[in-house]
């Protein structure tokens, strides 16, 4: 896919430091400095959600739903994303996504299928905020 592609190669040219955030005459910020606060945001957001959400929360849902738990929960995790993509189209779009995570971490046992996936999924945002695309 087309947009597979790029986006291999604006991670490739990130993580070789060839691309760095916009920078204004006298920031210190070097090449390297984008790669580190690209992980540091990545791991907090990323790793902190998904320990949250499947690590915690899921386990627990589990005694109480049983084995709808991961419809639930993946209700509620979409709903959670409501701050950032507030309209009906957007709920639309993650609730299908957010569900099929539930039903894999719960089903496996295993939440690196979840850190995977949104590892991916946020990487694209996370470029932009960097580089200061507006998303």
């Amino acid at each position: 896919p087309r947009g597979f592609v790029s986006y291999q190669r604006l991670s490739r040219k990130l993580l070789l430091g060839k691309i760095h955030p916009k920078r204004r005459r006298g920031d210190k910020l070097q090449n390297r400095g984008s790669v580190y606060y690209f992980v540091v945001l990545l791991i907090a957001n990323v790793g902190g959600e998904e320990l949250w959400w499947r690590a915690y929360l899921l386990p627990r849902q589990e005694l109480a739903h049983g084995a709808t738990a991961w419809l639930v929960h993946g209700t509620l995790w979409a709903s959670f994303h409501l701050f950032f993509q507030w309209t009906l189209a957007d709920l639309t779009h993650m609730l299908p996504t957010c569900c099929a995570l539930a039903f894999v971490a719960q089903t496996r046992k295993n939440t690196w299928p979840g850190i995977v996936a949104h590892t991916f999924a946020n990487s694209a945002l996370m470029l932009q905020i960097l580089h200061g695309i507006n998303p």
